[in-house]
């Protein structure tokens, strides 16, 4: 028969088994020494926004701050491994550079939708018309309808909606481990910028970044995806050309059901008329003058005005033949994306007038495939082994039945 000490020892042995559990996983982790195939991308990412934040360390408390945290994140991981803790400071700090930006910049994209919004609630068409909110006044509102709903919860601050748009954006890439990606999103001052500035592309990276990542798990819910980002903003057809390469007939028809639910609703609801007048009006001012564009850079450079119609047509050619020759190269959902951003960089920027900030539309899709591309795919902080090496302990450390 057992001892009454026994017993009592057998009692308490669940904790003491939980404690010595817990001691050896801590001391296995402070004995087990980092590594340069193991860090070496935690490393790169913390040196990228080292890096990107020295530039502007003098603005403000904030920059010298991040870069202090960052450097002792840096000290730390060359000793440790902490990769998700790493993921996470940067997620944390991104989203800490956005909410108290550092860089300033305007955009009119918001102040014209917010007008649009409430010539909407009024019962009347937000397309057709010049808006004098505008700068200069007199810009049509030319973006798709699903961004009248987007913006509509914060139709009194619509910035707002740019930074939680940003902060989804740097948790989907901090849950995807990649910290290169991450790192560049994060720290990357113009896309900061970008999400402060008035204009509304970093929600639509967002779209355009949910779309083009489901179209190879589902093309029927990709295409519809899709097609939602593009009635938020047309440059989304970009990747039109892929989705029916590699999504082929169930990618046409949800791109096709999400059309109809966007625009043809409304088309039925404002008239078709009204989007031809701001076709129109926009077309009028973004043939004044070149901006960031392959006619902006050859007037730059010459001293020479050119034709915008000349250019205009040379982007839809361009355009046409990356969208061939990329569609055809298509193996895998990398394969989708690339191919998309050839035909998004070249329809936009060969033409004669385009912006600077429509790279916000691109930032996380490209942020999300960049550490595969350039190699280091495979050295991703992989979330599902943290979770199995947490489960294990705790397995190890519950109680087994005497």
């Amino acid at each position: 028969m057992a001892s009454r000490g026994a017993k009592l020892a057998r009692k308490a042995d669940p904790g003491s088994r939980a404690a010595l559990a817990g001691a050896d996983v801590v001391r296995r982790w402070w004995r087990t020494r980092e590594t340069a195939e193991h860090g070496g991308t935690l490393w790169l990412a913390l040196a990228i926004g080292i890096a990107f934040l020295t530039p502007f360390s003098h603005v403000n408390l904030q920059l010298s701050t991040s870069i202090f945290i960052l450097a002792t994140c840096l000290a730390a991981s060359l000793r440790w491994r902490v990769g998700w803790l790493v993921l996470v400071v940067i997620a944390a700090i991104g989203i800490w550079l956005r909410w108290t930006p550092f860089v300033g910049g305007y955009s009119d994209v918001l102040t014209v939708t917010k007008a649009a919004i409430a010539r909407m609630l009024t019962g009347q068409s937000p397309y057709g018309v010049g808006y004098q909110e505008s700068l200069p006044p007199g810009a049509p509102f030319n973006y798709g309808p699903v961004s009248l709903l987007w913006y509509l919860p914060f139709r009194d601050e619509p910035k707002r909606m740019e930074f939680w748009a940003s902060v989804v954006v740097l948790v989907l890439l901090t849950v995807r481990g990649g910290p290169v990606g991450l790192a560049f999103y994060a720290f990357s001052a113009h896309w900061i910028q970008l999400t402060t500035d008035g204009s509304n592309d970093t929600s639509a990276g967002l779209l355009v970044l949910a779309a083009v990542t489901t179209i190879p798990r589902a093309p029927l819910a990709g295409g519809v995806l899709l097609a939602v980002a593009c009635a938020f903003k047309l440059y989304a057809a970009a990747w039109v050309p892929a989705l029916v390469w590699f999504g082929g007939t169930r990618g046409a028809v949800g791109f096709v059901t999400g059309s109809v639910l966007t625009w043809g609703t409304a088309f039925v609801a404002f008239g078709v008329g009204s989007f031809i007048e701001g076709v129109r009006l926009a077309g009028r001012i973004f043939q004044a003058r070149s901006y960031w564009s392959l006619a902006w850079l050859i007037e730059w450079w010459s001293g020479q005005g050119l034709s915008p119609t000349l250019f205009n047509g040379l982007r839809v050619v361009l355009g046409g033949i990356t969208a061939v020759v990329s569609t055809r190269r298509i193996r895998s959902g990398r394969d989708v994306a690339a191919a998309g951003l050839w035909v998004f960089l070249v329809t936009l920027y060969t033409g004669y007038w385009s912006s600077h900030s429509y790279l916000a539309a691109v930032a996380p899709l490209v942020c999300w495939y960049l550490d595969d591309w350039i190699g280091l795919g495979d050295r991703r902080v992989w979330w599902r082994a943290a979770v199995a090496h947490a489960t294990s302990a705790t397995a190890a450390a519950a109680p087994r039945p005497s």
